[in-house]
């Protein structure tokens, strides 16, 4: 089973779409999934709940099942502002993603995940003010 969590529209029939990242407790089984996209789900919730859906994710992934986490980068939009402090552009930028309750980065995400021994980040991009992580579960 692939999960995507997010608002975006999907061209990919084959995912299940959910917008509520507790909602994966009831549609999928521990080690079901082989995809779990979360998509700027997790600055949607405080910081303790975002660990806990983390967790809820690994748990069900299958062993080499993808977990990919795409958020806005909190240091990133940092750097974009020091580079062009125009507020309106930056708030145009976030707006369509909204209902921020915690600021991200990719090394705050990573630092969450490094602690399970079974996942490998297997990419990494930043892009303008996203990031995009990719991790694999080992076993």
């Amino acid at each position: 089973m692939k999960i995507y969590i997010g608002n975006r529209q999907l061209k990919d029939d084959s995912f299940k779409i959910i917008n509520d990242p507790e909602m994966i407790q009831y549609i999928a089984e521990d080690s079901e999934c082989t995809v779990i996209v979360l998509d700027n789900s997790l600055s949607k919730l405080t910081l303790d709940d975002s660990v806990k859906i983390i967790d809820l994710c690994i748990r069900k992934l299958r062993i080499k099942g993808k977990l990919v986490i795409n958020d806005i980068d909190f240091d990133l939009l940092n750097y974009i502002y020091s580079r062009n402090p125009d507020l309106k552009e930056i708030n145009g930028m976030v707006q369509a993603i909204g209902g921020f309750k915690s600021f991200l980065s990719h090394e705050l995400i990573k630092g969450f995940i490094d602690k399970y021994n079974n996942m490998r980040l297997s990419g990494i991009v930043l892009n303008n003010m996203e990031f995009k992580l990719e991790y694999s579960r080992e076993s």
